[in-house]
C-alpha cells in the first residue's frame, strides 16, 4: 500500500476505504447518494383538512429507498404507507414541498 494513503471508516455505511485526503468522511458510494426529503401532500376529506407533512430526509438513491428507511423507524408511517402507489394514507408521496403543497397548501 502506498504511503500517502489514508485508511478511513465511512461516516455512513461504516466500511473502511483508502483515500489520499484525511479530510474526506465517507466512502465514493455513500458520497454519490443524494439527500432525499420525504414530503406527503395536503388533505380534504368529510369536513377536514390538513396541509402538507415534512417527514425528514435520508441520503439514499431514490424517494422509495427514503420512505422504506422511514417505515423501519416509523411505526405509524410504515402501518400506512403504501409502497406500489408511493402514498400515505391515501396522499401522495413527493420529495419536495413545492408539489406537496400544489393540492392543499
Amino acid at each position: 500500500m502506498d504511503l500517502d494513503y489514508y485508511n478511513n471508516q465511512c461516516w455512513e455505511c461504516k466500511q473502511f476505504f483508502d483515500t489520499k485526503n484525511k479530510r474526506q468522511f465517507t466512502c465514493e458510494e455513500c458520497h454519490k447518494k443524494l439527500i432525499v426529503e420525504i414530503w406527503v401532500e395536503g388533505y380534504q376529506a368529510t369536513g377536514q383538512q390538513g396541509t402538507a407533512n415534512y417527514f425528514g430526509w435520508y441520503k439514499v438513491d431514490s424517494l422509495l429507498e427514503a420512505c422504506e428507511k422511514l417505515a423501519k423507524v416509523n411505526p405509524e408511517f410504515d402501518r400506512l404507507f403504501d409502497r406500489h402507489e408511493m402514498t400515505y394514507w391515501g396522499c401522495k408521496i413527493f420529495d419536495n414541498e413545492e408539489e406537496a403543497r400544489k393540492s392543499y397548501g
